[in-house]
């Protein structure tokens, strides 16, 4: 098989693998256990292409993991609402606020609110501005707060958000490295068939 071949192949598959990956951009907020204190912290960033804004809203920082689910961090200001259009919903079994003991970053919530379930951003965030924040809750752990682990996943129309509660596994293998492996050996075989006929033809 001439190398011309195998490079345009290879160019081809490259090409699957990069429109295999997601171009969105995301936020994860992981809550884990940390010596004796249970800690929520979160980074990444969100495209807001086509995401609903909803009202301007005041909020309290802490989280609450039943049914009117709530995870918040912030200053106790007023932040940008955006409609979520789609959501896993609770992550445990507790109804109250809890507020944290230490926190630091910036504004940002999801919210259950009422019929309607909503991010929420600093005022003047723009799409791709970085989100980063941390809180901890002295003397607690994920069993104790009753908190359900699993992932759970709150979508913007161009963005998730992903709540990770306690240790996530392994991250997935994406689905373009088989596709991309599996090419390859095909590649690798029928060079090699070439190469047999080529040579039982010179004999």
């Amino acid at each position: 098989m001439h190398l011309k071949h195998y490079f345009g192949a290879l160019l081809l598959l490259s090409n699957f693998a990069v429109a295999a990956t997601p171009a969105n951009a995301s936020v994860v907020i992981n809550a884990l256990n940390s010596g004796s204190n249970l800690v929520f912290n979160a980074f990444g960033s969100l495209d807001l292409t086509n995401a609903e804004f909803t009202a301007y809203q005041s909020f309290s920082p802490g989280y609450v993991s039943g049914a009117g689910w709530y995870v918040a961090q912030g200053d106790f200001g007023v932040s940008s609402e955006y409609l979520l259009t789609s959501f896993d919903g609770a992550y445990g079994t507790g109804n109250t606020l809890v507020p944290p003991d230490s926190s630091s970053g910036g504004n940002f919530f999801i919210w259950a609110a009422t019929g309607h379930p909503v991010v929420g951003l600093p005022t003047t965030y723009q799409s791709g501005d970085a989100i980063s924040w941390t809180m901890s809750f002295f003397g607690s752990s994920i069993l104790s707060a009753g908190l359900i682990a699993g992932s759970y996943v709150y979508a913007i129309p161009s963005d998730t958000i992903t709540l990770n509660i306690g240790p996530v596994s392994a991250v997935p293998v994406p689905a373009a490295v088989p596709l991309l492996a599996t090419g390859l050996g095909a590649l690798g075989l029928i060079g090699r068939k070439r190469r047999r006929k080529s040579v039982i033809g010179a004999l």
